[in-house]
């Protein structure tokens, strides 16, 4: 009778370990989610009291088009890139990720940085490119 009972309970305890791992990723990955949220209505109250409403305009464009390139550069790969480094099972795709990764970041700062006139231009502001820069890095 108790073979049973410990065979029941290994079962049940295999079956937990999947749930504490992904509870364990998402406090992770939902910490850092919240204190973001956090931290951006925190500040808003002040940037909004202290800069005339045009420059809110400019600061709310600039980080809208940094979450979208913020997505695109790392290929939306957050999550998957965290979950290949804990799993170790392919050292290749991890690597193959992580040089790619690198690599098209360090590319497109580069043009960035090389073209942030022109970018500003592109963004109906030309008297501001250090706005393109302080954004890209």
């Amino acid at each position: 009778m108790n073979g049973g009972a410990a065979s029941t309970d290994c079962s049940v305890e295999r079956r937990r370990q999947p749930a504490r791992k992904l509870a364990g990723q998402t406090a992770i990955y939902g910490l850092s989610t919240v204190v973001g949220g956090c931290s951006t209505t925190c500040w808003f109250p002040l940037h909004l009291t202290s800069s005339p409403i045009p420059a809110i305009r400019v600061i709310t464009e600039f980080y809208a088009y940094a979450s979208f390139l913020n997505v695109v550069l790392t290929y939306g790969m957050e999550t998957a890139f965290s979950i290949f480094r804990q799993a170790r099972a392919q050292p290749a795709v991890y690597s193959t990720a992580l040089f790619s990764l690198g690599l098209s970041t360090a590319l497109f700062l580069a043009a960035l940085t090389l073209n942030a006139q022109a970018v500003a231009e592109l963004l109906r502001y030309p008297t501001h490119a250090e706005y393109v820069l302080w954004m890209a890095w």
